[in-house]
């Protein structure tokens, strides 16, 4: 699926609980992970219900803790994982990934390779 297609949904607030995008096209990633930090919820509701991520200080815990948390005084929250790729043991987002909450919208961008697909399945 092509990032303007998933922004135009994104527009009409049709939203999927999670989004991954990688590969060497930075462009595009940054094109849909900007537009989902600022567009995506109104800047009322983003002050609560926003939490952005970098890979090289994040933790995977505390990156599926936010995404397991509800929504304050709002429909939905965003979680963004920017620069996934150096973030340590990614791959356990898995477990997340298999079974989302349906208020969270979690966008990960990992940029400049692809997950290696043998030892799991987060990407796709």
């Amino acid at each position: 699926m092509s990032v303007e297609k998933i922004i135009a949904d994104w527009k009409k607030k049709t939203f999927k609980p999670v989004y991954w995008f990688e590969g060497e096209e930075e462009y595009f990633i940054d094109k849909a992970v900007t537009y989902a930090e600022n567009q995506i919820l109104p800047e009322s509701e983003a002050s609560f219900n926003l939490t952005v991520f970098y890979g090289k200080d994040a933790n995977w815990a505390d990156v599926i803790n936010a995404c397991r948390r509800y929504p304050m005084f709002a429909e939905r929250q965003v979680v963004l994982l920017k620069e996934a790729q150096q973030m340590r043991d990614v791959e356990k987002l898995e477990a997340y990934i298999d079974n989302p909450l349906s208020s969270t919208i979690l966008v990960v961008s990992y940029k400049d390779k692809k997950l290696d697909a043998r030892k799991n399945s987060l990407s796709w």
